[in-house]
């Protein structure tokens, strides 16, 4: 049985929102990624959906954009709403 997230997960809309996260910081992805903690080059695979990131830095992410887990998994179509 897949989870809720399995099914709803679309990694293409999670890196869209990503990087239209980044974008709106008016920042470089290389300095986002050193606030967040995580390497450059792995920033830019989120943003162009080349990989997922694990639980630990989606959370670090959703901290740092001020951001519902569930919307930026694309469960969520609200910035603040959970499923």
């Amino acid at each position: 049985m897949e989870s809720s997230l399995n099914q709803n997960f679309d990694v293409y809309d999670f890196a869209t929102r990503l990087s239209d996260l980044v974008a709106a910081t008016g920042k470089f992805q290389s300095d986002v990624a050193e606030e967040i903690g995580i390497a450059a080059p792995t920033l830019s695979r989120y943003c162009s959906a080349k990989q997922i990131p694990d639980l630990r830095v989606l959370l670090k992410l959703v901290d740092y954009f001020n951001v519902s887990l569930d919307w930026i998994v694309g469960i969520a179509s609200d910035r603040f709403d959970t499923y």
